[in-house]
């Protein structure tokens, strides 16, 4: 009975010292993802991300056309939020 008993622990040793190896690579794993992020963040200039934008995104202003309120399948709209809506729209 003693044999089969620490048969059973040896086992579960083993289940438990493989888990805790898939924790500790997951753990490695999910730092080094960190770490490539905070590497690539700190990497961003902010003059040039800005000066891309602009570059990126110029154009003549153009007023955008007038939309009809349209009412929502899943949310109870009311009359106010239609005005607030209309009141977006024309102004």
């Amino acid at each position: 009975m003693q044999a089969l008993d620490e048969s059973r622990i040896e086992g579960l040793k083993e289940i438990w010292g493989g888990y805790i190896g898939l924790e500790v690579k997951l753990t490695a794993d999910a730092q080094a993802h960190l770490d490539s992020m905070a590497a690539a963040v700190n990497a961003i200039d902010a003059s040039v991300d800005s000066t891309v934008f602009v570059r990126s995104h110029r154009a003549a202003w153009s007023t955008p056309a007038d939309h009809a309120f349209e009412s929502s399948a899943t949310f109870n709209d009311t009359v106010s939020d239609r005005w607030y809506c209309h009141c977006l729209w024309t102004n």
